[in-house]
């Protein structure tokens, strides 16, 4: 009976601590089931957290920066041919061909234009010019010229224009859209305006230096127009600029004004000589009022400041007096023309005219 009792297996015992082991060890597999998936549950939740701040990430850093502006077509201004174009043009215009001796006002761009030398294609471009003769007829002049040599084909073509010379200059003034009111100290800026005109017009360009009193740096060198007529200014009109410099919380004023200004000119003889007509950017209105910059009519409210200086050495009285003998010197010499279509100045004779007569040359 003893032994019955201690042996545990009399009683089914042994079984039963089996079977409790077994379901112990069924629960500790489920357990770490449980616990394996919520783990990996987890971690796949926190990598898609990630992704989602990413792409939230990325959306606003897209939204938020603009799109990219393309880039604009740069305009050619020295096309190859211009030059040799301009010269020849000019050079044919002395000649007297359309009626009277001309000049040229503009050029007005050119365009490619394939030519036939033998059994040999070579390229070249037709240059475009405005011409005013001396009997103010206006013409479109155009000249050929071959890219490889340089020459110009034949002689230059004219075609006459309309131009209506009943326009005059009306000298009326027009108001700044982000400008208002009237400095308090108006006289004192109107006669800085004055000296400013004055001293621009005028050939001393120590004078106009003086007047500007450039403040950033007052070695700068600023150059007059050095007219040769009297001049007299007039202040047309002056005005707080309301979206730039500091404001006065009391006034409501800023501390910078746009002022449009007419230099009229007087020619040698007493007879009128016309206008210039300028935006002056004045500092300090209401105050030790200065000139900052000045430019074309319209240009007022967003000029740089100090962006008149001259980078180089002022020009003088004898510099632009030598300039003007040189001139007339070089008008009086008598010009080297073509003679005939496809010689000389005029270009190769083996060179013919290009088959395209486009529109651009009507």
């Amino acid at each position: 009976m003893a032994q019955g009792i201690r042996d545990g297996r009399n009683f089914g015992w042994d079984e039963r601590v089996r079977q409790a082991r077994l379901d112990t060890d069924k629960d500790d597999e489920d357990k770490q089931y449980v616990k394996a998936t919520l783990k990996s549950r987890t971690k796949l939740w926190k990598v898609m957290r990630v992704i989602e701040l990413i792409l939230v990430a990325f959306i606003a850093i897209s939204v938020a920066q603009p799109a990219a502006t393309p880039k604009a077509p740069e305009a050619d201004l020295s096309p190859a041919g211009k030059q040799n174009a301009y010269a020849a043009v000019s050079q044919w215009l002395a000649t007297g061909t359309l009626g009277s001796t001309g000049r040229i006002i503009s050029w007005d761009g050119s365009r490619p234009a394939n030519l036939k030398d033998g059994s040999k294609t070579v390229r070249a471009t037709r240059q475009s010019f405005t011409v005013q003769t001396d009997a103010n007829r206006w013409f479109r002049i155009v000249a050929t010229v071959r890219t490889d040599t340089g020459q110009v084909v034949g002689y230059p073509s004219a075609t006459p224009m309309a131009i209506d010379t009943t326009q005059t200059l009306t000298g009326g003034t027009a108001d700044w859209p982000d400008a208002s009111g009237t400095p308090d100290n108006r006289d004192a800026v109107e006669t800085l305006l004055s000296q400013w005109g004055e001293a621009y017009a005028g050939a001393d360009a120590d004078r106009l230096k003086t007047v500007v009193a450039d403040q950033k740096d007052p070695n700068a060198v600023y150059q007059p127009l050095m007219l040769s007529g009297k001049t007299s200014v007039s202040v047309d009109k002056i005005a707080y600029l309301t979206d730039r410099g500091k404001k006065d919380k009391n006034t409501g004023h800023t501390d910078m004004a746009v002022a449009q200004v007419t230099i009229n000119v007087k020619k040698p003889d007493g007879s009128d000589g016309g206008g210039l007509t300028y935006d002056v950017l004045v500092g300090q209105p209401d105050g030790a009022a200065r000139i900052l910059a000045w430019g074309a009519p319209g240009t007022g409210p967003g000029l740089k400041e100090y962006s008149n200086r001259w980078h180089g050495t002022a020009i003088d009285a004898q510099t632009v007096n030598n300039q003007r003998q040189a001139a007339e010197a070089s008008a009086s010499a008598s010009p080297s023309v073509p003679t005939q279509p496809g010689t000389g100045t005029g270009g190769d004779q083996a060179a013919t005219a290009p088959d395209d007569n486009t529109e651009d040359e009507q």
